[in-house]
């Protein structure tokens, strides 16, 4: 009982040093013909920087649909989600036999190195720190 509440307030711990994260759905803008310039000597045209947003929502037909009805768009929802998981939706989705989060990573985000470090692991606070960290180390730094 010690050791679970021990384990429980590190994991609290390192859930108040991370940032949070909010998800937007994003559409590409649309590319504007430039103006003419009649000119004598014509400017040097300014690149258009588009960046690529990291952490978008995938399309509905590929969110994650767990035991329980509850739908993830995006990895970092399933770690939220793992939160507050009930023990029989988590054994159902990750067991012995199969690691049903790693392959929806792998197959819908094509985050390889994430979904290998997931499929190994069986305990919810596991698999959530692991996206916690695999978030930091990959994309904010």
């Amino acid at each position: 009982m010690q050791k679970k509440q021990t384990q429980e307030k590190k994991h609290s711990q390192i859930k108040k040093t991370l940032p949070k994260i909010t998800l937007k759905m994003v559409q590409a803008p649309k590319m504007a013909q430039a103006p003419k310039m009649v000119q004598a000597k014509k400017s040097p045209a300014k690149k258009r920087v588009i960046k690529k947003k990291v952490f978008t929502k995938t399309t509905e037909d590929k969110f994650f649909e767990l035991f329980n009805g509850e739908r993830l768009s995006h990895f970092i929802e399933l770690a939220h989600s793992l939160e507050e998981m009930r023990d029989e939706v988590l054994a159902h989705h990750v067991n012995k036999e199969k690691n049903d989060f790693a392959t929806w990573i792998q197959d819908v985000f094509e985050e390889k190195d994430l979904a290998k470090e997931i499929r190994l692991k069986t305990k919810a606070q596991d698999i959530q720190i692991i996206i916690y960290k695999y978030i930091i180390k990959k994309h904010l730094h």
